[in-house]
């Protein structure tokens, strides 16, 4: 089966012929970081990696410490709140330094974030559904989670999280009434129950489902009412597998639809198309699984209504709602490392150890010092360090 496309797109005032997917991605007019890195320490202001979700987002810097900016009615920042938004939740669209060191890995929710610290796990923001899993009360600054310790990776959904554990297990805990927990009951978890005993290798998780990676096929569950999960019933409260495909290596997962990253760098997709988030150049239904026209593709990320890969090369790609139905290549002013998607925008960690952000700006999520900006304005530098 071919897999060559050829689509021509203005982008920066200048034409580029896309041939078959991830290419380099354009240049355009910005200030730049030295991306020198010959005999140098860690650099605290260096961005390695990027987490979004809803409307907040955080940057874990290359010495493990981390900032995070945008809405933060429920604490989700994980600093006191700099604004008043217009519908009088706190903002903080000034990125802020946050009380830890460390952090190896993170995993945002809707209104809770969580970061991993070595063996230990922290979690901040909204937990009146017990999404941390201690079964304790919502905090606005870091605060150690017992029962998440050894949690390798860790995602967060609307009011769920889930974590993954040596030995490949995996545990949930928060809102259940839709099978978020996937531990077969729509009771409510307070503290992290087992949803894949042993063998997964990667997790993904949607606004009210969850996934999993286990010996190359994607398990999904809880809510299936977009077909996010597959063409069964409407909820899932265990896992079920994905048919069409048994080499993924990562999975993410929006409001209704899945993507899937697979072995040498091909991405398919799967649940509502309404916006385009399929990536098949149209908004009709599609009944199974799909392929959208890019490949060698490194990282995946999907929003409510939009979905990003990057390519191997750094180049970037968008698709779906304030892009198009087909893949579009993204603006950058140097090759991605790392790219997070939230509800309506999204930010990518550059080789060159800046932030940049696009997309919807009304609760400060990226990073301007304000939250001004309209939804297509090409992606702009987030601020990190004073």
């Amino acid at each position: 089966m071919s897999r060559g496309w050829v689509a021509v797109l203005a982008l920066a005032g200048c034409d580029f012929v896309l041939e078959g997917g991830a290419i380099d991605a354009p240049m355009i007019d910005a200030p730049m970081i030295d991306a020198e890195i010959d005999a140098r320490a860690p650099d605290p202001c260096r961005a390695v990696e990027v987490n979004a979700n809803s409307a907040h987002t955080c940057a874990r810097m290359e010495t493990g410490s981390l900032w995070c900016w945008g809405k933060n009615g429920a604490g989700e920042v994980g600093a006191p709140v700099q604004m008043s938004c217009s519908d009088n939740s706190g903002c903080n669209p000034t990125a802020e330094l946050i009380a830890l060191s460390g952090v190896t890995a993170l995993g945002l929710g809707d209104q809770h974030s969580c970061a991993i610290t070595g063996t230990q796990t922290h979690c901040w923001g909204l937990n009146e559904q017990h999404q941390f899993g201690d079964g304790g009360f919502s905090v606005s600054a870091p605060k150690e989670v017992i029962e998440r310790a050894g949690a390798t990776a860790i995602v967060g959904g609307d009011r769920h999280t889930c974590s993954l554990h040596a030995g490949g297990f995996v545990r949930c805990s928060g809102q259940n009434a839709l099978g978020q927990v996937g531990d077969g009951s729509q009771i409510p978890q307070p503290t992290p129950v087992v949803t894949v005993n042993g063998g997964a290798s990667a997790i993904g998780s949607g606004f009210e489902h969850a996934c999993a990676i286990s010996g190359g096929f994607v398990q999904c569950w809880g809510s299936n009412a977009g077909g996010q999960i597959d063409q069964g019933s409407v909820i899932a409260l265990t896992p079920r597998t994905i048919v069409g495909f048994s080499n993924a290596t990562a999975v993410t997962a929006g409001y209704a639809h899945t993507c899937a990253l697979l072995t040498g760098g091909d991405v398919r997709c799967w649940g509502a198309n309404d916006l385009g988030q399929l990536g098949q150049g149209h908004m009709n239904p599609e009944p199974a699984v799909v392929t959208p026209t890019v490949f060698g593709i490194a990282e995946i990320s999907a929003g409510v209504g939009h979905t990003c890969a990057r390519g191997t090369g750094g180049s970037v790609f968008c698709w779906g709602e304030n892009y198009t139905p087909t893949p579009t290549l993204v603006p950058l002013p140097a090759p991605a490392v790392s790219i997070a998607v939230g509800s309506y925008h999204e930010c990518f960690a550059l080789e060159d150890g800046s932030v940049w952000c696009r997309g919807w700006n009304a609760y400060g999520q990226r990073g301007l010092g304000n939250l001004t900006g309209n939804i297509t304005d090409p992606p702009t530098r987030a601020t990190l360090c004073p």
